[in-house]
């Protein structure tokens, strides 16, 4: 299937947006790859963050990122070792859709638990299994998730993100366009030959940068603009409802037990 790149940091964003809403002090993001990294700390820091930590699982690293502002209020940042995380506190962690990637997730919640300061907030979320169909049999359902919240915080409130509406009707969208990707060849043909044809002579070559090579470029932007078209809400974040099918599923969690 392809993917619109795009949408993963639509929905990055999207994520960082909501937290920064209630989130503040000292925070550690917990990511499984680097999305948004500069992006997201200028969004937080506008905010009342003032230190970011970051610990990516992609590479197995063994080192944080941690940023802050300077004097003049620009982004810097150094590494620290990964066994810091025994000593320090934070007030807020994040940890978007990587408990999907793993199933010892009791583990990644016992750090999660003990980094935490005692009126801290965690914010995690997981991929809604119930609406791909080639899911991992023991993957996380959404009920396993709760069940699994509940025993580290009293206060766990859930929310909602995307749509599988708009997933299933990306889905079948692509499907269609590589049913007529002979059709695209063909006109991408058609298209090289005229460009040939009007590089015979100077006088045509002339005539095609004047009066077709515009036509060109204006039905070249439509079709990319009604390609790329975003739905403006598309990954907005609302109380989790049975009855909606989300994309993801978030948890903000409070009260260590």
């Amino acid at each position: 299937m392809k993917i619109n790149i795009g949408d993963i940091y639509r929905e990055q964003q999207s994520n960082y947006n909501f937290v920064s809403e209630f989130s503040s002090g000292k925070i550690l993001d917990i990511t499984f790859g680097k999305y948004l990294d500069f992006k997201k700390s200028e969004l937080l820091f506008s905010k009342k963050i003032t230190e970011i930590w970051s610990l990516d699982l992609l590479n197995n690293d063994q080192y944080l990122t941690i940023r802050k502002l300077d004097s003049n209020k620009k982004i810097i940042f150094h590494k620290e070792n990964i066994e810091k995380l025994k000593y320090i506190k934070f007030d807020s962690i994040f940890s978007f859709n990587l408990m999907q990637l793993t199933y010892d997730i009791s583990s990644l919640l016992e750090i999660i638990r003990n980094c935490l300061s005692p009126n801290g907030t965690v914010v995690v979320s997981i991929l809604n299994n119930n609406i791909y169909l080639n899911s991992n049999k023991d993957s996380l359902s959404i009920i396993n998730f709760k069940q699994e919240l509940n025993s580290y915080f009293s206060d766990v409130v859930l929310f909602s993100q995307g749509s599988s509406i708009q997933l299933a009707q990306y889905t079948k969208k692509v499907s269609s366009n590589i049913k007529s990707d002979l059709l695209v060849s063909k006109k991408s043909l058609i298209k090289h030959n005229i460009k040939k044809f009007f590089k015979l002579n100077n006088i045509l070559q002339l005539f095609y940068l004047k009066n077709l090579s515009p036509l060109f470029q204006k039905y070249k932007n439509l079709r990319r603009k009604k390609k790329f078209k975003i739905n403006p809400n598309k990954y907005d974040i609302i109380p989790f409802d049975e009855k909606n099918s989300p994309v993801s599923i978030l948890a903000v969690c409070k009260k260590i037990i």
